[in-house]
């Protein structure tokens, strides 16, 4: 199978639009994970998946990347703590 350069891979995909720096394509054309955005920590998808076939459990999967989610809901929390800063707000009455 032919390779694509990475930057098609990710364009042909969008990831720059939904991956937020979490999500990327390797050198082999495997979409991975970044649950930290530290590339140094990138994982394969596909090999992550064999690692998990291998060790018995069956597709489809549901993997869960905790650093992703507390991320995120920092961001939230910041994001409402902007808002009631540029608001003035004081709470409920």
């Amino acid at each position: 199978m032919a390779r694509i350069p990475i930057e098609d891979a990710l364009e042909y995909y969008s990831i720059p639009h939904w991956g937020n720096g979490y999500f990327g394509v390797n050198t082999d054309g495997e979409l991975t994970v970044r649950p930290t955005r530290d590339s140094a920590r990138e994982v394969s998808l596909p090999s992550l998946v064999r690692e998990v076939r291998a060790r018995g459990l069956e597709t489809p999967l549901i993997f869960r990347f905790p650093q992703i989610l507390e991320a995120k809901v920092d961001e939230l929390a910041g994001a409402f703590k902007n808002a009631i800063e540029e608001f003035n707000f004081k709470g409920a009455e």
